[in-house]
C-alpha cells in the first residue's frame, strides 16, 4: 500500500534507473549505425591486435635474452613429453604381455652383405731391374 504522503523510494529509484537506461540505449543504439561507430571499432580491433602482436614478439625477444622459453616453447615440449609418455606406455604393454619385439610390424633386415676380399699382396721388387 503506497501512501501519497510518503511515496516510495525503491520505485522512484527504478522509475529513474529504468528512464536512464532507456536513455542510454536509445544514444547507444544510433551511435552503432553509424558508418564512424563501425570504422572506430575495426580500428580499435586492429590496432589491439598488433598490440597483441608487439608484445608478444618483444616478450618472447626478452625471454630468449634472458634464456628463458616462451609459452609456446613450454607447450611443444609438453606434447613430445605427452608422446613419449604414450610412447613409452606402449612398449611396456607390448613387453608385459610377452610379445617379442619383432611383433610390432618391424622386420629384422638380413645380413646379405658379404666382407670385402682382403687386398692382394703386391710383388715385392727389391729397385732392380
Amino acid at each position: 500500500m503506497s501512501n501519497p504522503a510518503f511515496p516510495d523510494i525503491g520505485n522512484l529509484w527504478r522509475d529513474l534507473l529504468r528512464q536512464w537506461e532507456d536513455a542510454g540505449n536509445a544514444i547507444g543504439t544510433d551511435a552503432m549505425k553509424s558508418a564512424e561507430f563501425s570504422k572506430l571499432m575495426n580500428q580499435a580491433n586492429s590496432s589491439s591486435a598488433a598490440l597483441q602482436r608487439a608484445f608478444a614478439d618483444l616478450s618472447a625477444k626478452y625471454l630468449a635474452a634472458i634464456n628463458l622459453p616462451t609459452a609456446s616453447d613450454v607447450k611443444a615440449i609438453g606434447e613430445k613429453v605427452q608422446a613419449l609418455e604414450g610412447r613409452i606406455e606402449e612398449i611396456q604393454l607390448m613387453l608385459s604381455e610377452g610379445k617379442p619385439q619383432g611383433a610390432s610390424g618391424y622386420i629384422k633386415p638380413t645380413r646379405n652383405r658379404q666382407p670385402s676380399a682382403p687386398p692382394s699382396p703386391r710383388p715385392v721388387s727389391d729397385g732392380q731391374s
